[in-house]
C-alpha cells in the first residue's frame, strides 16, 4: 500500500496515539448499564492512518455485572379471618399473609413487619341461665306426733340468670313428713282417793292394777 496506508494496528489506551503513529484507539469502557442481572457497556475506537486521518469504528460491547439481583420480599394480601374463638364473651379471631409476593432471593431483604394479625370479636355478655343452690335445711316439725310437715328452700342464685338467661327448672320448695308415729291416748283414772291423769299408756302391772279395781267394785268410771 501508499505511504498513507491503513499501517500496522495498534491499540493504546488512555491518551491519543502521537502523532505520524498508525492504530486504532479504544476509548474507555462505560460504566455497566445495570447493577446486576445482565448489563452492556462500551467503548468506541479511532483508526489511525500513517497520513494522521482518523476513521471512526463501530462502538465495541461487552456483558457486565452478570450476577442476579437482589429480590427484597413483599407481602402479600391479608387471607380471610379465622372463625371467632368464642361466641360471647369477647374471642379473638387470626389472620395471615405471606412474605412471597416475591418471596426474598438473592440476598435480598425479608418483608418488614408482621405476618399474623388479631382482632376481637363477639364482645357482647354471654347469657347465664339460673342454677339452683344448694337445700336449707328443714324447718322443726308442725307436730310432735300423729304427722307433721316440715319444710325446706333453695334459692336459684348458682348462678342467678343473667343476660337473659333462662331460670332454674324445679321448685324451690321441697316439704317432708314427720313425726308419723301414733299420738298416746289421754286416760283419766277416778277413785274415792284421788283422780289421776296421765298421758302415758298404762304398764303392764299397773293394767293388772285396775283390773282387780274393777273386779271388787272400788274403780268408778
Amino acid at each position: 500500500m501508499g505511504p498513507c496506508g491503513p499501517g500496522e494496528e495498534q491499540y493504546f489506551t488512555g491518551n491519543y496515539p502521537a502523532a505520524g503513529t498508525s492504530g486504532t484507539f479504544h476509548g474507555d469502557w462505560t460504566p455497566c448499564s445495570v447493577s446486576c442481572g445482565h448489563g452492556i457497556q462500551s467503548r468506541r475506537g479511532i483508526r489511525f492512518d500513517s497520513c494522521g486521518s482518523s476513521h471512526n469504528l463501530n462502538p465495541e460491547t461487552r456483558p457486565c455485572n452478570q450476577q442476579p439481583c437482589p429480590v427484597n420480599g413483599v407481602w402479600s394480601a391479608w387471607g380471610q379471618f379465622t372463625p371467632c374463638g368464642k361466641s360471647c364473651g369477647g374471642g379473638i379471631q387470626v389472620r395471615f399473609r405471606s412474605c412471597d409476593h416475591p418471596s426474598p432471593s438473592n440476598g435480598g431483604l425479608s418483608c418488614i413487619g408482621d405476618s399474623l394479625q388479631t382482632a376481637s370479636c363477639n364482645s357482647q355478655q354471654c347469657q347465664v341461665n339460673g342454677g339452683w343452690g344448694t337445700w336449707g335445711q328443714f324447718t322443726p316439725c308442725g307436730k310432735s306426733c300423729g304427722g307433721g310437715i316440715q319444710v325446706r328452700f333453695r334459692s336459684c342464685d348458682h348462678p342467678p340468670p343473667s343476660n337473659g338467661g333462662l331460670p332454674c327448672y324445679g321448685n324451690s320448695l321441697q316439704t317432708a313428713s314427720c313425726n308419723n308415729k301414733v299420738c298416746p291416748q289421754q286416760v283419766t283414772l277416778t277413785n274415792p282417793i284421788s283422780i289421776e291423769t296421765t298421758t302415758r299408756p298404762p304398764s303392764v302391772n299397773h293394767r293388772s292394777y285396775l283390773i282387780k279395781k274393777l273386779k271388787r267394785g272400788s274403780l268408778n268410771k
